[in-house]
């Protein structure tokens, strides 16, 4: 039985409805089946007025899916059971059945029985469990893979999507270059030139403390805005990932990880990689669509002067967006990073073979890694090619 939760409620708090309903509890005693008269004469009587009621017979016709009774799919004895069960005219749905249950439209299947072919329940309810993921997973895709611009200037996209994650902005900027047949990525270096033209937007932006530095002509180059508005003065920081914090505080990484601007203040601040309020994408298109020259044009150059204690993030805040696998080699791990267009760094260990590549911006070993101890070295992509 399928019914309006207008007409739920009607049954319920009806009074004309409620005489009916006691008046045939009264004769429960009689082999009657109240559900079977009780709804059908709400639902077909004109003058109870109950939302939804079916003022007309409606003939069901199984040729015509317009007319299909779609609450019930059931098979009465008189129209040729399949299987050799039959229960009150009805025919007991068995193995036989199953090639026809996943072309019907109905909401319920009547029936089952719990002591005759179970497998056949066991494969409609796996049926259905599939059909449910696959449709899940098919709006999830669309929502992912096919971002929808907003507007265009020059080489920069405005998405119409928010988000409040760092990884899944990226994600977005570099699927719709691929739809698009370009190469695009969260705005950088080109940031001032996007808060031009999107001055009344907050967006994400792709530097963050361990990469300022790689942006020449800026403000942003020598300080660095927390999001208290505090200017925190940084030395030295790609090369050998020192320390960088407010001079008069002994913390390491003061602040938070990731940029973007804020249209409110004007200004570029730091936010985590998991923000609580969601902000907009732009994305910048690169001139040169070939992935497979840009694969290979890619130079990688170990880190220097770094401790093994260095190259592990000092909190989650700071975790960047990565994948990690088990590799053979140093070069196989090479080559998983330099076959990555959006590859910027990675971590290989001798040792253990573990190997961690991070994407879209350069970040450490992310914390939740249980082996903290030696083997790890560290590439980076030469930001000189």
């Amino acid at each position: 039985m399928a019914l309006k939760r207008e007409f739920v409620h009607f049954y319920q708090t009806d009074q004309k409805a409620n005489e009916i309903l006691n008046a045939m509890k009264e004769e429960r005693h009689l082999k009657k089946h109240p559900d079977e008269l009780f709804f059908p004469t709400l639902t077909h009587n004109p003058l109870l007025g109950a939302p939804g009621a079916c003022n007309e017979i409606h003939v069901t016709n199984h040729s015509d899916p317009r007319k299909i009774f779609v609450a019930r799919y059931v098979t009465w004895y008189r129209e040729g059971c399949k299987s050799p069960r039959v229960r009150r005219a009805v025919c007991i749905i068995g193995i036989n059945n199953l090639p026809y249950i996943t072309s019907r439209v109905e909401f319920f299947a009547n029936k089952f029985h719990d002591d005759f072919e179970p497998i056949a329940y066991d494969c409609t309810e796996y049926y259905i469990m599939k059909k449910k993921h696959s449709n899940c997973s098919s709006i999830i895709s669309l929502s992912s893979l096919n971002p929808t611009k907003i507007s265009v200037i020059q080489n920069f996209v405005l998405l119409i999507h928010k988000t409040n994650n760092f990884c899944q902005a990226n994600q977005f900027c570099s699927n719709y270059g691929k739809i698009n047949n370009q190469i695009s990525n969260v705005i950088g270096q080109n940031y001032k030139l996007a808060i031009k033209h999107f001055f009344n937007y907050s967006f994400w932006i792709k530097i963050n403390q361990m990469n300022i530095l790689q942006i020449k002509y800026s403000n942003s180059t020598n300080f660095w805005i927390n999001e208290y508005s505090k200017l925190i003065l940084m030395n030295e920081l790609e090369s050998n990932l020192r320390s960088y914090g407010n001079h008069n505080e002994q913390f390491q990484y003061h602040g938070k990880y990731n940029t973007f601007y804020n249209h409110f203040d004007g200004k570029l601040q730091t936010t985590l990689s998991n923000r609580i309020d969601e902000i907009n994408i732009i994305c910048e298109i690169e001139d040169y669509t070939n992935h497979n020259d840009f694969i290979q044009l890619r130079l990688f150059q170990k880190c220097l002067n770094v401790s093994s204690e260095e190259l592990f993030s000092p909190h989650k805040n700071f975790d960047g967006c990565y994948i990690q696998n088990i590799k053979s080699s140093l070069q196989y791990c090479a080559y998983s990073c330099a076959k990555d267009e959006y590859c910027t760094r990675f971590y290989y260990n001798n040792l253990t073979k573990d190997c961690i590549v991070t994407q879209y911006i350069v970040s450490l070993i992310p914390t939740y890694h249980e082996n903290r101890g030696n083997g790890w070295d560290c590439y980076s992509l030469n930001v000189n090619n």
